[in-house]
């Protein structure tokens, strides 16, 4: 994919009308270093649509990522349904953005950064993998980076720590 196709295809047909639409006041778009999304083009287009995005992402860093877990979910759904023809694939598709990708799931996926940052910062910025619910395997939703924070610093998360050889 091209940054120009991406920029009229994907963010001028998709994005700015969906952010207008649901995030009309405020919002914080977040995308990966793509070739597309770092392209001059493409941060000149932002700019000009005062699109308010994070434009330093760090290399290999799923674990802060939301989208990957979107992406997840909609892989495992569409698993399930069993998608035969390139139709049913793109039926799957906007199944599962209309019926399952909710305000609420999104915010449960970018409150598990919250159990997650703390995780890379003790293993050194490394990817976690399945760390943060081993560790944490309370859900994250509604509490903040502090609460995470300070629950790894008790002894109890501590000796946790250094059972999984983590430190």
């Amino acid at each position: 994919m091209t940054s120009a196709f991406y920029i009229n295809s994907i963010l001028a047909t998709g994005l700015i009308p969906f952010i207008n639409r649901v995030y009309p006041d405020t919002h914080r778009f977040q995308q990966d270093n793509d070739p597309k999304h770092t392209a001059n083009a493409t941060k000149d287009f932002m700019k000009q649509q005062n699109i308010n995005w994070w434009d330093v992402w760090p290399a290999e860093s799923p674990d802060f990522n939301p989208i990957e877990m979107v992406w997840s979910m909609m892989k495992s759904r569409l698993s399930k349904k069993e998608p035969r023809t390139k139709e049913d694939l793109i039926n799957g598709i906007k199944s599962v953005w209309r019926e399952d990708v909710t305000i609420n799931i999104c915010n449960n996926f970018i409150d598990h950064i919250y159990k997650v940052l703390p995780i890379a910062v003790l293993v050194d910025g490394r990817a976690t993998g399945d760390l943060p619910k081993k560790i944490f395997p309370e859900r994250s939703s509604g509490k903040s980076l502090k609460y995470f924070d300070d629950k790894l610093k008790t002894p109890e998360y501590q000796l946790k720590v250094v059972s999984m050889k983590l430190k």
